[in-house]
């Protein structure tokens, strides 16, 4: 189980999350098991607490391209954040979206699905979003859905990206800002 919001980091994730005051864009590239999961989960935490204190109606979004990566995040994030606060969105439907949900965790495709329809996820605006497994990115099919997704969100959105594996993220930085 990962650490709890607000837990401190190891070295080298310390410096990929000092600088996160909204809006901000984070691409996070590093080796599987090196903490990763870590700095999304500070990342949500940062954006649901913003949302806390400035009294915004919204939800954080956590992506992932496949079914059993977002219900292997969706129990993970039950565990940390606030009962209730936590709804997962897949193509086969959604559990425990409510009015109170802060944070969901869905496919990229249900994602950019919901902001083409109404720029909006279960009834709220998105305040942030966390895409998982960004290595995707320019392919065919689930890289589609990323670049949507990018494109679609406002860009007061802050926004962050997760990959092990991403031999052109210099120019995919670059291209980002």
């Amino acid at each position: 189980t990962p650490p709890p919001p607000g837990t401190s980091f190891p070295p080298a994730s310390s410096t990929s999350t000092s600088s996160t005051s909204p809006p901000f864009t984070l691409l996070c590239l590093a080796p599987t098991g090196t903490g990763k999961s870590t700095i999304a989960y500070e990342f949500l935490s940062r954006v649901t607490n913003i949302m806390r204190y400035q009294e915004m109606d919204g939800v954080a979004v956590y992506t992932a391209p496949l079914k059993s990566i977002v219900s292997e995040k969706y129990r993970e994030l039950k565990g940390i954040f606030e009962e209730g606060q936590v709804a997962m969105v897949t193509g086969d439907g959604s559990v425990n979206l409510t009015p109170s949900t802060s944070l969901v965790v869905c496919t990229t495709e249900c994602l950019r699905n919901a902001l083409y329809k109404s720029g909006r996820i279960g009834g709220k605006d998105v305040k942030g979003v966390c895409i998982d497994e960004f290595q995707y990115l320019g392919e065919g099919g689930r890289g589609g859905a990323i670049e949507e997704v990018m494109i679609l969100s406002p860009p007061s959105v802050p926004m962050c990206f997760l990959t092990a594996t991403m031999s052109n993220h210099e120019s995919v930085s670059r291209w980002m800002s």
